[in-house]
């Protein structure tokens, strides 16, 4: 039976070559910079907690180029208003694009981003409107957002995300540490 098992190692062995093992392993270099079939997917779609669209937003992007990438994003928050102790609707639209810049196409990635979040305010009027997005007595603002982030892609199709973001409001800034988690495909 040793005999067999022996037999069976060295069969093995010879039909792969034992060198080959070796010379298959990715480098440092391939894990971080090349691109994989199985990492490089174009689209993404994830869950992003208090990120771009505020508490969280479901957002979608597509990689354009290698280096480049623009997605869109929807929000609903409902804030109470301390006048009329009611809740007031909050439609936020992200719309933003990320430049990569470190491992463009790699597992790991670092990259910049830039957007603006269309902010929709339904506040209920007087004559009772609903409080509908399409409410012609809401109110719009475009925070500027801008940012730096890391990006894992691995697993088949795992997203990571997490970027500190400035955002600029009504002239006043706010920092904000956004995480991302999702799949690409």
């Amino acid at each position: 039976m040793k005999n067999l098992l022996w037999i069976f190692t060295i069969a093995l062995l010879t039909a792969w070559g034992v060198p080959s093992f070796a010379a298959d392993a990715p480098t440092e270099k391939d894990m971080l910079t090349e691109p994989r079939d199985d990492v490089y997917q174009r689209n993404t779609a994830s869950l992003e907690i208090m990120g771009r669209g505020g508490y969280y937003s479901l957002n979608f992007d597509r990689i354009i180029v290698p280096s480049v990438a623009i997605g869109v994003g929807f929000s609903y928050t409902p804030i109470a208003d301390d006048s009329s102790n009611t809740k007031m609707p909050f439609y936020i639209v992200p719309i933003y694009s990320n430049a990569y810049l470190l491992g463009a196409n790699g597992t790991h990635r670092g990259f910049v981003t830039l957007g603006v979040s269309l902010v929709r305010n339904t506040r209920p009027d007087r004559n009772n409107l609903s409080n509908s997005f399409f409410n012609p007595h809401a109110s719009f603002s475009t925070p500027i957002i801008a940012g730096f982030g890391y990006e894992y892609r691995g697993w088949d199709c795992l997203l990571f995300r997490v970027t500190p973001y400035l955002i600029e409001y009504n002239s006043h800034l706010a920092v904000s540490l956004g995480a991302s988690l999702g799949l690409a495909f």
